[in-house]
């Protein structure tokens, strides 16, 4: 029986768009193949509206499901810079 384990790693940065952050919204790039549902869950974490998170998801080519999926540091790498965080 062979197993497949894909070795490609996940990667996010975020960042407001303003110095006011509420009022422009904040951007997030990340590896993922679900996007929408990555805003989904920053939104909600944040209490921001959905409009006001912009997710960037650039080609990151085959996940083989493993970038299907919101994982906890989606959300919590924006939300320590929502808090003002060092992002590393």
């Amino acid at each position: 029986m062979s197993r497949v384990s894909p070795r490609c790693r996940s990667s996010l940065a975020a960042s407001w768009l303003s110095p006011t952050r509420l009022t422009a919204g904040f951007t997030v790039w990340t590896s993922t193949q679900v996007p929408f549902a990555v805003r989904a869950a920053i939104a909600a974490a944040l209490s921001l509206a959905e409009e006001q998170v912009r997710v960037i998801a650039p080609d990151v080519g085959g996940g083989f499901g493993a970038k299907g999926h919101v994982y906890p540091e989606d959300v919590l790498i924006p939300a320590g810079r929502a808090r003002g965080s060092a992002d590393r």
